[in-house]
């Protein structure tokens, strides 16, 4: 099936105080629609080099109008 495009405003925040090379974080994704959509939330993360060094994904997520999910 077709489905109609919507827009999404997203944002990321990283949980602590820096972030060194080598070292974990805590990564928080936040997802916000224009209208209520089921889809798959895709984030990656790139070094400086581009080269793809993390990719997380949530297949089926039902995300509702004007209303901020976090990942």
């Amino acid at each position: 099936p077709t489905v109609a495009p919507t827009s999404f405003t997203t944002s990321a925040d990283i949980l602590g105080r820096s972030v060194r090379a080598g070292r974990p974080l805590s990564l928080t994704v936040s997802v916000r629609p224009a209208a209520s959509i089921t889809a798959l939330v895709n984030v990656e993360i790139y070094d400086p080099a581009g080269k793809k060094v993390y990719q997380k994904t949530w297949d089926s997520q039902s995300l509702r109008s004007g209303r901020t999910t976090s990942f």
